[in-house]
């Protein structure tokens, strides 16, 4: 990827929290790219730092008791570690990085009217009245497929539903065209139905306002649909990253196949799934040399007492194994 295509790029990310005299490393030290106009997945399993990662990148990580101690992170090329928090506040979150939540109802506000809570959001970031403010809201909530939305501004967030309640969420925090939009386990909270229709609905307003998506999810049947790259995440670590495609089709490190061989797919007729034998570690205290090796059958002696350096086995296909 060209540099000028380059939105995002988080170089050595580390976000530790402190409490009871422990240091817990949630974020240990991450690399990853997100191009203009790109979807990217971020997977694994819950605990594994994906939130963290995501809420590093708006800024929202907050002392006490978390802390971003090293890294970069380029947005637009420019690293905002050095931008202050009011700076952030009014220039880049909310305006050109947005990010919603797999619980709508915890993310608005239950005592106001959507409406009052999208024309703040649109006046907080752009010069218009707020009468213009309150048009905008209505056109967003009718793009995101909100039947009467001139009725719907009016309502509280406990009169939708959950899928519409995440309609409006998107519509909101899409108001300002963002560059980048993140989505933490945007369907997790939704059925079946109305999980597909959330997705269909990202891809179309991302065709419709060309902008980057950073996906966190522990659904790789989402990641397929949706993604173009994918980066496998393990306790506080990137593993494994590149194009959804190579990686789907040939997962190099162990904890990555292990994920995938963990999915029941249509027309598997095993009778137990797989799964990953022991536990996630202890991010205050975690294993030595590679963090996976403990519940890794293919461990050797190098995976306890080296942390793996990256290896790129092709290009843009990233991991970090000795093997």
């Amino acid at each position: 990827m060209r540099e000028t295509d380059t939105l995002l790029t988080v170089q050595g990310l580390k976000t530790h929290f402190f409490a009871a005299g422990q240091v817990v490393r949630a974020v240990d030290g991450i690399d990853f790219t997100i191009g203009k106009g790109e979807t990217v997945g971020l997977v694994g399993e819950t605990g594994c730092g994906k939130t963290v990662s995501a809420l590093s990148v708006m800024r929202l990580i907050y002392y006490p008791p978390g802390k971003i101690v090293d890294g970069k992170i380029i947005f637009d090329g420019q690293d905002l570690l050095r931008f202050s928090e009011r700076r952030v506040r009014q220039e880049i979150r909310g305006a050109k990085i947005s990010m919603i939540f797999q619980e709508p109802r915890t993310s608005m506000n239950p005592v106001f009217r959507i409406g009052q809570q999208m024309v703040e959001v649109i006046r907080l970031h752009q010069r218009l009245s707020a009468k213009e403010a309150e048009k905008k809201a209505i056109e967003m909530l009718e793009h995101v497929k909100i039947p009467e939305a001139s009725r719907v501004i009016n309502y509280y967030p406990h009169e939708l539903s959950g899928g519409m309640l995440q309609r409006a969420m998107i519509a909101m925090e899409l108001s300002c065209n963002p560059l980048l939009f993140i989505a933490d386990e945007p369907t997790t909270a939704l059925d079946v139905t109305i999980q597909a229709q959330i997705l269909q609905l990202m891809r179309r307003m991302q065709e419709k306002m060309k902008m980057a998506i950073l996906l966190i999810t522990h659904d790789l049947g989402v990641v397929a649909q949706l993604c173009r790259k994918v980066a496998v995440m393990y306790a506080g670590n990137i593993v494994e990253y590149g194009s959804v495609e190579r990686i789907f089709e040939h997962p190099i490190h162990p904890y990555t196949g292990a994920l995938f061989r963990s999915v029941l797919g249509l027309g598997n007729e095993q009778e137990r799934l797989d799964t990953i034998p022991g536990e996630v570690p202890d991010l205050s205290e975690p294993p030595p040399g590679c963090k996976f090796h403990p519940r890794c059958n293919e461990a050797r002696e190098v995976c306890r007492q080296r942390i793996p350096e990256r290896v790129e086995m092709e290009q843009g296909h990233y991991v970090y194994c000795h093997l």
